[in-house]
């Protein structure tokens, strides 16, 4: 989703109305890709947020999510929701009008250590 929002494609209507659920716009999600997204360089706990559809399908687009930005889970699970509004619904795998494919939430922790610095 945050390829599809950065290239200032005409969204589909459906996924209009799905971040319309999630109570975000293209323009608030944008804002909030902008305060949630993760920087390698800090030493805030972080998760990579991405869909198994979308990696079953040669697709690694995601996002690493800095979890120190959210007042709480719902929040947290909120935002990753709206980040793949794109596709089924990737906590329940029902199928969306816009993709065929079922998919899950695929969060992976990531630990900082002297490794990756």
């Amino acid at each position: 989703m945050k390829e599809i929002l950065n290239a200032s494609l005409p969204l589909r209507q459906v996924i209009i109305d799905r971040l319309e659920e999630l109570d975000y716009t293209p323009e608030s999600l944008r804002e909030a890709i902008t305060e949630h997204e993760a920087d390698y360089r800090d030493e805030n706990p972080s998760l990579y947020c991405g869909t198994y559809a979308k990696y079953n399908g040669g697709d690694l687009s995601g996002l690493w999510v800095d979890l120190s930005t959210f007042d709480s889970y719902e929040d947290f699970i909120n935002f990753c929701q709206a980040c793949h509004a794109d596709e089924n619904d990737p906590e329940t795998g029902e199928a969306r009008a816009s993709t065929t494919s079922r998919t899950a939430t695929a969060a992976s922790a990531r630990t900082k250590s002297s490794a990756y610095r």
